[in-house]
């Protein structure tokens, strides 16, 4: 595997692992009230910055579509490096940004969910 494959793969996969790791804990955090609306962490549309009660229902809701993200991540790690171990080349960075854009969608839906059910707490 040349250097550039393997610096491309551990990006993706850092990448990977990283979205969840990090979007699970704020989106729990501000659906229990632990982390209140603010202009840096968690689900920032014009619904879910409306109220607190917004911000938690916003977040609650969000938290079953992130779910997947932990399993979705792990197993395209265990993928990508299994293909690149047996395809080389740049065949597991291929996986990793598959996997990544995966995580995405993951992530973009949990805003749009969490957008809806705010609009639903302030209506």
């Amino acid at each position: 595997m040349t250097d550039e494959a393997m610096v491309g793969l551990l990006a993706m996969l850092v990448s990977t692992v990283v979205l969840p790791a990090v979007s699970l804990p704020l989106t729990r955090r501000a659906a229990d009230g632990r982390l209140g609306p603010n202009n840096v962490a968690g689900i920032r549309t014009r619904a879910t910055k409306a109220s607190d009660a917004a911000w938690r229902g916003g977040h609650g809701a969000a938290l079953p579509v992130l779910a997947p993200a932990v399993p979705v991540a792990v197993a395209v790690v265990v993928l990508a490096v299994t293909v690149q171990l047996v395809g080389g080349g740049t065949w597991g960075v291929a996986v990793a940004a598959v996997g990544f854009a995966a995580e995405l969608g993951i992530v973009l839906r949990s805003a749009w969910v969490a957008d809806r059910a705010a609009r639903l707490v302030t209506e």
